[in-house]
């Protein structure tokens, strides 16, 4: 207490925190007093004062980090199935993580986050039991309900290679081979399914790099052709002037460049695309393109 009124008389301590501090403190002095207001810019001191002094904040308002605190076992499974997902958008969770959430008990309900419950539960169950029809049956409405949720990259490292294990047929054998190329290893997905170049001629290029021998369907497929058919000759013009000394710079309008290029602006994604693999991110650029044309994601 001295600390803190030390601080607060030498101006260190903001009122905001200090209110915080000093109900945290003295909790007995606080008794019957009313609620503190919410902090405004909540930090991650504040965020555990309130929790502290019994006036916890909800999350889901808050910036993404703040999810983390509702994995923890004193949250209800619902809250912590919901920051998973929220965190598994973002691509700062591990995959196995939501996996484990979803298949920690059975769905209590339905509707919402508890038929993403549900069918990730079945589909786990049918992959463990090898069971192909029941896999086929599930695997479609599951991947509906991810994507509307768009979770579909933490889908795919969740059961691809299970998925690839399987003699699955038809539109379910075609969806398996997407969710391959949506993880890390796209490229090994190509060379081990000598049927890829057939389902997906784009897609299998694509993963291999070179997309000069197939074509292209659509202005996005057009887009991706011009930007890996040949090795990029140049920087492209919107970034000549931050390259080489400021790259840092450039790669960053690069990835904002590809994330509204993606909504429609065609010229916009090839220069951020073209970038990535000018400055040596090959691999990156190629997986990049890939969840362009699996997601068909438009804003």
């Amino acid at each position: 207490m001295l600390t803190l009124g030390t601080g607060r008389a030498l101006g260190q301590i903001d009122s905001e925190t200090a209110l915080l501090l000093e109900r945290f403190l003295d909790d007995e002095g606080a008794d019957g007093a009313a609620d503190l207001p919410p902090p405004a810019r909540p930090t991650p001191l504040s965020f555990r004062l309130m929790e502290a002094i019994g006036q916890p904040m909800a999350t889901t308002t808050l910036p993404v980090a703040f999810a983390h605190s509702d994995l923890r076992a004193n949250a209800g499974w619902k809250t912590q199935i919901e920051a998973a997902e929220r965190l598994s958008r973002m691509g700062v969770l591990d995959p196995n993580q939501l996996l484990g959430l979803y298949t920690q008990d059975r769905a209590s309900a339905s509707g919402g986050v508890w038929d993403r419950v549900s069918l990730v539960s079945q589909l786990d169950a049918a992959l463990s039991a090898s069971d192909v029809a029941r896999v086929e049956q599930v695997l479609p409405a599951a991947w509906d309900l991810m994507q509307a949720q768009e979770l579909e990259t933490a889908f795919a490292a969740m059961f691809a290679p299970r998925l690839l294990d399987l003699p699955l047929t038809g539109a379910a054998r075609r969806l398996a081979l997407r969710l391959a190329l949506l993880t890390g290893g796209f490229e090994t997905v190509v060379q081990t399914r000598p049927d890829a170049a057939a389902e997906e001629p784009l897609l299998s290029a694509l993963a291999r790099g070179d997309t000069a021998p197939v074509e292209a369907q659509d202005l996005l497929g057009l887009t991706v052709k011009r930007v890996f058919d040949a090795p990029p000759a140049a920087v492209p013009e919107a970034y000549a002037g931050l390259v080489p000394d400021r790259l840092g710079e450039a790669l960053l309008a690069a990835v904002d460049d590809i994330s509204e290029g993606a909504k429609g602006d065609a010229r916009r994604l090839e220069s951020g695309l073209t970038l990535l693999r000018k400055a040596g991110f090959e691999s990156l650029a190629r997986r990049t393109a890939l969840q362009l044309i699996i997601l068909e994601r438009r804003g």
